[in-house]
């Protein structure tokens, strides 16, 4: 390789030049700038690039937007911080973003709501309660969990699940949720407690409801509980058969 002589300083590669100058660009860039137009040419360039992006907010110049992003703790994700720059400008995107978002409960500042779901203990889901203030308000939101409890015949739960488990209910969790949130608590229980009553099914002279059924043949069984179950209620006065066919038993 020849000599590389820029302002009468000797170099031993393109690289050492652009590590000297600071410039922006990849090495690799700036190495493939010379060789296409020359050491004069790419210099100059980068130079006035250099100076064209400076990144320079409130009198103070930052190397890069990720270190502003960070010094302000901008209440945002950076690549959306980024891509509002780009499409108006650092000082638009500092004046939406200083201001968004500043979450304010009992005089104390959060950084997201999921910090207030973990400070309190809440026992929902942090979507759960992120939906339910988004849909009506922090203050609807802190009220309705911190006053809820979980209470049936004078017990009190932690979760609907360890209702779920207690009583055994025979139902998919998210069933029993599904009819919680649609008629209330009492009237799920009662709903699934009678219908463990009323499936009942006898099957090698040994009592089950569907799901116990399904439960204790599921690894012999080629279908899912909610297809088992339609498909069996068509066969009630023939269980023996229907099952030995399902099975196949001779």
């Amino acid at each position: 390789m020849d000599k590389i002589v820029y302002n009468g300083k000797e170099y031993k590669s393109y690289k050492e030049i652009w590590r000297e100058y600071g410039f922006k660009c990849h090495p690799s860039s700036f190495t493939s700038y010379v060789k296409r137009y020359g050491i004069e040419a790419a210099i100059d360039h980068c130079l006035n690039t250099k100076e064209k992006d400076k990144i320079v907010y409130k009198g103070k110049e930052y190397k890069s937007y990720t270190e502003i992003w960070k010094e302000y703790e901008l209440k945002c994700i950076f690549s959306n911080f980024l891509l509002y720059i780009k499409r108006h400008g650092l000082e638009k995107a500092m004046d939406r973003y200083l201001n968004k978002d500043k979450i304010v409960y009992k005089g104390k500042e959060y950084n997201n709501y999921r910090e207030i779901w973990r400070e309190y203990g809440f026992k929902c889901h942090s979507t759960s309660f992120t939906s339910y203030v988004k849909r009506y308000g922090l203050e609807a939101a802190m009220d309705h969990y911190l006053n809820k409890r979980i209470i049936y015949k004078g017990k009190e739960y932690k979760s609907y699940r360890e209702i779920w488990r207690e009583y055994e209910l025979k139902c998919d969790y998210s069933g029993f949720m599904s009819y919680i949130n649609k008629h209330g608590l009492k009237e799920a229980i009662e709903y699934y407690l009678n219908l463990k009553e009323k499936d009942t099914i006898i099957y090698k002279n040994k009592k089950y409801n569907i799901f116990s059924l399904y439960n204790m043949y599921k690894n012999k069984i080629p279908m899912s509980y909610s297809t088992f179950s339609a498909k069996l209620k068509l066969y009630l006065d023939d269980i023996e058969s229907f099952m030995d066919i399902l099975l196949e038993e001779d």
